[in-house]
């Protein structure tokens, strides 16, 4: 019994890594994209590149990847982690310097005085 136990077990390991290799992809990430063209969040499966592009379109939320099936194709925000990643620089915005404060307004001018012509004496 133990033998037929110990048969069929290699099998399911054979079985199983042919899946695995049939439909796994490695996991390939690529960090020669260093910008952004807006500085906004991605909603969920948004595409976060365009092919053939050098900028990315958004930043992916931190709990996604930007993925793609391939090198040439555009990717989307997934929070799969396999296929080609494309690695999105500065994930924590936060941590950027905050705008300049804005300028204060100036001091509103002095009211003119009167004139000696308009004044009147009282007596």
């Amino acid at each position: 019994m133990s033998t037929a136990f110990c048969f069929f077990a290699q099998c399911w390991c054979i079985i199983g890594l042919l899946i695995h290799s049939c439909f796994c992809r490695p996991t390939v990430n690529d960090p020669s994209i260093r910008g952004y063209l807006t500085e906004r969040v991605c909603w969920w499966n948004e595409v976060c590149k365009e092919e053939f592009q050098s900028l990315f379109r958004c930043k992916c939320p931190q709990w996604s990847y930007c993925r793609s099936p391939g090198r040439y194709y555009n990717a989307h925000c997934s929070m799969t982690e396999t296929g080609y990643i494309w690695t999105q620089p500065d994930r924590d915005w936060s941590l950027a310097s905050p705008p300049p404060a804005p300028a204060p307004a100036p001091a509103p001018a002095p009211a003119p005085a009167p004139s000696n012509a308009t004044q009147t004496r009282l007596t």
